[in-house]
This record gives C-alpha cells, structure tokens and sequence, in this order.
C-alpha cells in the first residue's frame, strides 16, 4: 500500500464519503422524530401496512421500535450509499486519471500498477465499514431521541452493518475492476451502473415474485443482505451470506490485479 496515495485518496474523497455517510444518520433521525407522532395513525396505517406486506414481506412493520428503526438499514437512499460511497473513489482511480492523462506521470513515479489498485481497495475498506456504520448511529440517535432505544435490538443492529459492510465492499470492488479495465471514468461509470441497476431489478423481481425460485434472489449481490431478518433475530444464512460477499470482492480484486499487470498503457 502507499501511504502518500491513501493520504491523497483521504483529502480529495473525505467529504463525497461523508455525505454518503450522513444518509442513513439523517434518515434514522427522521425516523426518530416522527414515530412518536404516529400514536393516532396507527390504527389506519396497520390495515393498509399489512397489505403491503403481502406483496413486499420485507417491508419492516413500521409500527413496532424494532420495525421502525431498520429503516435506516433499508432505505433506498441507504443502499445508494453502500454502492456509491467506495465505487466514487475506485472510479477516479485509475479510470478518471487514465482519462485526464495524469495516471502516466503517476506511473512514473515508484508506484506500480499493483500498489496502485491495492492502495485504492485499502483505502475503500475504511470507507465500506464507516458507511456501514451510518444506519447504526441513525439507529441510535433515533431511538434515543424518541425514548425507544431499549425496544431496539442494537446487538442485532451491528450485526447488520457488518453485513452492509461487506455489500459496500463488494460494489467498491467490483468498481475497481470495471476502472483497471475501462479507457475513462464515463466509461467505467456507464457499465459499473448498468450492472449495479440490472442486480438490483433482479432484488426487486425476487421480491415481487411470490413463489419465485431461491435462486433468483441469490442471483444479486443485494440478496445476501438481509438487515429485517438480523433485526427480527430469524434464522437467516449470516456467515454464508457474509463470506459470499467478501469472497465475491476478494475474486474482483483479484482480477482487477491481475488486469492491472496486463496492461501494456496507463
């Protein structure tokens, strides 16, 4: 790894990492502050709630603490940060600057093609984890905020950004891959989002499907990560679903390593 790279990754990525990390702090906040309002809604939301649970069962019950609070763990704004809070920093690096002319002159210097794709992964692991984290905190502040953090399952909870972390790890790596590969960051970013958006209409075919076949669902990166069923303490797959997702990144990384080698131009 090059430190002055990391340090480099750290000044210029900081704050895109931040705000995708203020995400799921804002939403549970939200989710804090409004759930104590919806005393008098309960019983008009609870009928129409239950319907759409027919279709969407992983829809949380939003009536309950423990329902409430894995929003932030769920929300699709949640899940965009996941993807977009390391894939940012792997697609400026090499792509963006393969695209600029710069990754010539950054070439030149004593870092290979190796460290460069392994510093850029080292840097994204920090970020996957502290993006995973956001849900936690939002979790907590919420909770607390509406005196409700007792009813929430925070061991749980961590379980699930252990889990977010992985996914977030997953996407970044597969973001690296498609950057060594691509000619600039357009390109990189136009086949990273067709991929990321085709895994995810498989996710929702999967849910929308009823009696739709196992293998669907485990088809998308999105359906090994299962936040409700950690939440509601179920009897969910964790380990397998946890070592797909790392064994999925290591395999890009990997690739993208091996590509890295290959090239014959910045």
């Amino acid at each position: 790894m090059s430190r002055p790279l990391f340090a480099f990754l750290l000044r210029r990525h900081w704050w895109t990492c931040g705000l995708c990390v203020m995400l799921p702090i804002l939403i549970g906040l939200i989710v804090g502050v409004i759930y104590p309002t919806m005393e008098k809604e309960r019983s008009v939301i609870g009928p129409m709630l239950d319907l759409m649970r027919n279709w969407f069962p992983e829809l949380p019950n939003f009536l309950r603490p423990d329902g409430a609070f894995v929003w932030p763990y769920m929300h699709p704004m949640t899940l965009l940060a996941y993807v977009l809070a390391p894939a940012i920093v792997a697609l400026a690096q090499p792509a963006g600057e393969r695209g600029r002319g710069s990754l010539d002159l950054l070439l030149a210097t004593r870092l290979s093609r190796t460290r460069l794709v392994t510093s850029v992964f080292s840097f994204m692991v920090p970020v996957a984890v502290v993006v995973a984290l956001g849900p936690f905190i939002g979790s907590f502040i919420g909770s607390t905020l509406c005196g409700e953090v007792g009813s929430v399952p925070l061991g749980a909870y961590l379980l699930c950004s252990v889990e977010a972390s992985a996914l977030s790890l997953f996407f970044g790596s597969l973001a690296l891959l498609v950057s060594v590969r691509a000619r600039d960051r357009g390109q990189a970013t136009l086949i990273f989002v067709a991929v990321t958006l085709a895994w995810f209409l498989v996710d929702v075919v999967s849910q929308m499907w009823k009696g739709a076949p196992d293998w669907i669902g485990r088809a998308s990166p999105f359906g090994y990560y299962d936040p409700l069923g950690l939440a509601y303490q179920q009897e969910v797959s964790f380990t397998l679903d946890l070592l797909v997702l790392l064994v999925g990144a290591a395999v890009f990384l990997g690739w993208a390593v091996w590509l890295a080698r290959r090239r014959r131009f910045a």
